[in-house]
């Protein structure tokens, strides 16, 4: 039991800097950026097509301990972070969020 605690520890850490970086890319860059559909593919699509299933086989199929079931789970992680970096790259993720208001002159703005 200690031993399988030691290994869980292993691939939580292995996998942390994975799951910040994907925090990082939906939450502060996607949605930031106004690209809510995909971020809404990678946070909740993605759990259901790899996360679930991997971990299901894992589980029930491959009968794999714990710490690994674990790991099959994470592929989740993996699968987002490197669906997230490609969408970064493409630069597709950047909308213009500003509205223009009619009435609004800026160049007739005092200045002082």
């Amino acid at each position: 039991m200690i031993e399988n605690a030691g290994y869980i520890i292993n691939v939580v850490t292995f996998f942390l800097w994975v799951r910040v970086k994907n925090m990082t890319t939906v939450v502060g860059i996607l949605r930031a950026g106004g690209d809510t559909r995909f971020s809404l593919f990678l946070d909740g699509i993605i759990i259901w097509i790899v996360g679930v299933p991997m971990a299901y086989l894992g589980a029930f199929v491959w009968h794999l301990p714990v710490y690994l079931v674990y790991l099959c789970a994470m592929a989740e992680e993996a699968t987002k972070w490197i669906l997230g970096f490609n969408r970064y790259l493409s630069r597709k993720w950047i909308n213009n969020l500003t509205v223009h208001m009619d009435g609004l002159d800026t160049e007739a703005a005092p200045t002082e």
